[in-house]
């Protein structure tokens, strides 16, 4: 795989911080929000879909709104509609600040919203409302299970089938006094990364795979882990018949991101504001030079592309 011409100009004004998905993209800058060059409601990008969903949230009132590409110039209030569900339908009534929000993987009108003690779903087509947990005021999507944790272990929640199930148990483990920092299940794979830098693979018993990392990701067939360790060294773990971990060649300055081509055998990752398309499955990998001063990148599947900011704008590398 290689870049494909040079990389194209997508938008000649520099941003803060932008998303990109599906034709959509969202900016950043200053106090502004813009979606497809429409000012919206906001201040900070919290998400956008390939349907030209964006979810924004306000930094002076800190409440979250959704805005369709379709008409930019309505907002919903997404605080506002799930305060009044949470009053009217669970008779839970006082308004409460949302700590967390996202959209459905598969629906960009129903939301996982947290707060300080619960995580709800929240419809905002029909209306609805349904509380999921209390006592937890974090939340993880993988795929379409949402994941959290208490203290008696990894729970997850079918969003289509709308089944609960606990994954993983704490019973005679030291692991319930540690506070998730990512948890995935993918395939074989069930993780969480603790924030004290512990990896461990969860099953009958948990299993320490690492110490000392910064942030990991399955890949998308699920067989190998993406390890970022907290000295900047990537490192992949690889389901075979036991596991196999293979550190890559090292960065150049400090690893800001990094993800999975849908390939599972490139990783486009950001170092010390160079991006590159790197291979993960020869024994002297290859490192690709896509672009220099780059701030931050999104990878879009669909189009078989990655976008990447600098001072001039943001561009975009088709890969081929």
């Amino acid at each position: 795989m290689v870049p494909g011409d040079s990389p194209e100009l997508v938008y000649p004004d520099r941003v803060d911080g932008f998303s990109q998905h599906g034709n959509h993209l969202a900016t950043e800058r200053g106090a502004e929000v813009k979606l497809d060059e429409s000012a919206v409601m906001g201040n900070r990008i919290v998400s956008l879909t390939d349907d030209g969903t964006l979810l924004t949230q306000s930094d002076k009132t800190g409440d979250y709104y959704v805005t369709n590409a379709f008409d930019p110039r309505e907002s919903l209030n997404l605080s506002l509609i799930f305060n009044n569900l949470k009053a009217e339908r669970l008779d839970l009534p006082g308004a409460v600040a949302i700590r967390a929000a996202v959209p459905y993987p598969y629906n960009d009108r129903r939301f996982v919203v947290a707060t300080q003690r619960a995580i709800y779903t929240v419809d905002t087509e029909k209306p609805a409302i349904e509380q999921i947990t209390q006592g937890a005021n974090q939340f993880f999507l993988s795929g379409n299970s949402l994941l959290w944790s208490d203290g008696e272990g990894i729970h997850s929640f079918n969003l289509p089938l709308r089944t609960s199930s606990r994954i993983a148990d704490f019973t005679e483990t030291d692991v319930a006094e540690l506070t998730p920092r990512n948890i995935q299940t993918q395939r074989d794979w069930k993780i969480m990364l603790a924030q004290d830098g512990s990896l461990w693979q969860m099953g009958e018993k948990f299993e320490k795979l690492a110490d000392s990392v910064s942030e990991v990701i399955v890949s998308p067939n699920g067989i190998s882990l993406a390890v970022l360790n907290r000295d900047n060294r990537l490192t992949l773990i690889t389901k075979t018949e036991n596991l196999l971990t293979v550190d890559l060649p090292a960065f150049d300055g400090p690893i800001t991101q990094f993800e999975w081509h849908q390939d599972n055998s490139h990783l486009i990752v950001l170092a010390g504001k160079k991006l590159f398309l790197a291979e993960t499955t020869k024994e002297s990998p290859l490192k690709i030079l896509l672009a220099e001063k780059a701030e931050q990148f999104f990878y879009n599947q669909k189009d078989e592309a990655v976008y990447f900011s600098n001072d001039e704008g943001i561009w975009k590398i088709s890969l081929i």
